[in-house]
């Protein structure tokens, strides 16, 4: 286990090359918190000198076991790769897949269905009985595209899956609803 003080040396050991230390390039810790689970110090660190400021980086984790560091990327928080981690751990080999709720007797939904994915009534039933399993990826995006979709009254489930046959895979969160009606229609179609 590692101490906050531990923590901060080990990450400035590692982004503060020796030749960066007294200048403007040098680097600090910004900010540093212990993960809720105990198990990673989160920090965020950056130059000293607001002009040398590095973009690209949100932030670093720190394993408190191993002390092992990880850079997390611009677009992923080290908060949501915790969450994506832990989530792979308890899905043991199994994959996070959205499917559809409802029946294919249930006309309200497929028309609804039908209407928000810009698809044919055909391809409403097709994707509601035979391919049901619409999206695969992290837990953490399946849901926001599950609340994305509720919005829009079409209701899905989240199942932990042995061999899943999901139209696609989500790899980054849609910003807009328009961004799944470009999934959509590129992608549920028969």
């Amino acid at each position: 286990m590692f101490t906050e003080t531990e923590a901060k040396y080990k990450l400035l050991s590692l982004v503060n090359k020796p030749e960066y230390i007294g200048t403007c390039r040098e680097f600090e810790i910004k900010y540093i918190h212990l993960s809720n689970c105990g198990d990673y110090w989160i920090m965020q660190a950056n130059a000293i000198d607001i002009n040398h400021i590095t973009a690209g980086v949100a932030g670093y984790l720190l394993n408190n076991q191993t002390g092992d560091i990880r850079v997390c990327g611009g677009i992923e928080s080290p908060e949501s790769y915790l969450e994506d981690e832990r989530n792979f751990k308890k899905a043991a080999g199994r994959t996070y897949v959205l499917v559809c709720d409802h029946s294919i007797s249930d006309k309200n939904e497929i028309i609804n269905m039908r209407r928000n994915f810009g698809i044919l009534p055909r391809e409403a039933l097709y994707f509601t009985k035979v391919k049901p399993q619409w999206f695969k990826g992290s837990k953490r995006l399946l849901l926001y595209i599950q609340e994305i979709l509720l919005e829009k009254g079409v209701r899905s489930k989240i199942e932990l899956v042995e061999n899943p046959e999901a139209v696609t895979e989500i790899t980054i969160a849609p910003l807009w609803w328009s961004d799944m009606e470009a999934i959509f229609s590129e992608k549920f179609k028969i």
